[in-house]
């Protein structure tokens, strides 16, 4: 496996039938997130560290959020994320997720492009970025996947509220630091 391949800039482009693009993702670690969630958490219960803990907030939202509006998982991960980044403040992590955004820009032509891709297909690629950071995988930077991370979360809490938004009939929960 070449997870610098697989998961690098220069992965291979799809386009979903909407015309939205991104990166490929060999890795079909969405398909069933609660046998995932069980078996590391049975391989990690003694050594569960931050990246489990993003890791089984994303599995559970697959397995029961999907549709629900309620992206408080979602937006622990990426606060749990946010938090472990080396950078000196929340501000400087955040432009350096900014410059991840820019270079989707730059590579797939439109910066409303991620709203084509479904929100199961985003976090199929948070995991993927999880899984390569935790196993070394330093094409990226040293904390490139994980700014890929949060830029995938970022993407699936947006179209998840505003998809809540349009439906009346789902009650959403706040996200932290959101006013009801």
């Amino acid at each position: 496996m070449d997870l610098a391949k697989d998961m690098g800039p220069d992965a291979p482009m799809v386009v979903h039938e909407n015309g939205s693009k991104e990166s490929l993702c060999p890795f079909a670690l969405d398909v069933t997130p609660r046998a995932i969630a069980e078996i590391m958490h049975r391989i990690n219960c003694e050594e569960a560290d931050w990246i489990d803990d993003v890791r089984d907030h994303v599995l559970d939202h697959l397995a029961h959020g999907l549709g629900t509006g309620d992206v408080a998982g979602l937006a622990s991960a990426l606060e749990e994320l946010l938090v472990q980044l080396p950078e000196r403040s929340m501000g400087l992590s955040i432009l350096e997720i900014g410059r991840v955004l820019k270079h989707g820009e730059d590579k797939y032509g439109d910066d409303r492009n991620w709203r084509g891709i479904p929100v199961r297909q985003h976090l199929r690629h948070v995991l993927a970025h999880l899984f390569a950071h935790e196993e070394l995988d330093r094409s990226e930077g040293e904390w490139g996947h994980i700014y890929r991370a949060c830029s995938r979360l970022l993407f699936a809490i947006e179209i998840e509220l505003t998809e809540a938004e349009a439906r009346p009939d789902v009650r959403r929960n706040c996200v932290p630091g959101e006013r009801p």
